[in-house]
Order: structure tokens, then C-alpha cells, then sequence
């Protein structure tokens, strides 16, 4: 089986979840944490989601203090304005593997780009979203109590 000509139109967001249902974006990873994220975009398989998350809770990493504003951009890449999310952002450290498996979720999302010519816009849209907890084991977002997905930032936690 191939994959479809819309690879070029997906994208993958990967996010540390705190606690407190907050999340951490995770914007720099490994060589071959990369190579797993565009596996996963281009073959977007339960096999891949959970390969690229086992991968991530067997990292460590590094956070900002202070949250990133999300930028909104025109059409035509220039930017428009601040938008109302912020994220703490992490990166993963090559220098220094995790000594445990992290304790906090792992959330991956694969993200899909439409084009509506009526309206002439371009569209983003989420086309799956996976939720990977201690022990590889799943929960989808939304399933339990205050699992529900939060682009809000809160406190830095020991990663």
C-alpha cells in the first residue's frame, strides 16, 4: 500500500501534557525522532503513532521558562498578529538520555491542510490525536475526565 498524494498537506504536533492538562509543545527533536515524525506523517499507522511516542516518553528534555506566543500569519507567510495560545516550548536533548521512561503523557497529533475554493481558504484540521501514558499504554483525549486537550500553558515541570 502507498501512501496518498496529501502527504504534503499533513503535518504532526507532538505535546508534553502536565498535570494539570496543560500542555508542553515539544518543537526540536532527535536525528531519529525525525526521521520517526515524518514516517508517521507520511504512513500515519497505529504502529508508527506508537513508535514515535515510545521514542518521546524515552527522552529527555529541556524547557523554556517563559511561554512562546503563537504568531498568526497571512496567506502570504507575512505576520499578521500575536494569537491567543502560548506555549511552554521543550526540545529533546541528544546529550543526555532519559535515566526513566517520562511519567507524563505523550500527545501526538496528525494535523491535515484543505483547501475550500468556495472560500478560497486554506483550512487546518486535526485528523487524529493519540494520547500515550506510562507503559505505552493509550488513552484517546476526551475518554476520562480532564483529558480534554488545552492549548494553554501552566508551570514547567521536572522533565
Amino acid at each position: 500500500m502507498f501512501a496518498s498524494a496529501d502527504t504534503l498537506a499533513r503535518y504532526v504536533r507532538v505535546f508534553i501534557e502536565t498535570p494539570d492538562q496543560k500542555r508542553i509543545l515539544i518543537n526540536k527533536l532527535t536525528y531519529e525522532q525525525n526521521d520517526l515524525l515524518l514516517n508517521t506523517m507520511y504512513y500515519p499507522s497505529e504502529r508508527n503513532l506508537n513508535t514515535l511516542g515510545a521514542s518521546l516518553r524515552q527522552t529527555s528534555f529541556s524547557a523554556s521558562r517563559e511561554p512562546t506566543q503563537v504568531t498568526r500569519f497571512d496567506q502570504s507567510g507575512n505576520p499578521l498578529a500575536a494569537g491567543s495560545t502560548s506555549y511552554i516550548v521543550a526540545s529533546a536533548r541528544d546529550d543526555n538520555p532519559a535515566a526513566s521512561e517520562l511519567d507524563l503523557p505523550i500527545i501526538v497529533e496528525l494535523w491535515e491542510f484543505s483547501y475550500d475554493p468556495g472560500d478560497r481558504l486554506l483550512k487546518a484540521s486535526p485528523k487524529r490525536t493519540v494520547r500515550l501514558v506510562a507503559g505505552g499504554k493509550r488513552s484517546e483525549p476526551g475518554t476520562s475526565p480532564g483529558t480534554e486537550p488545552t492549548p494553554d500553558t501552566g508551570a514547567v515541570p521536572k522533565l
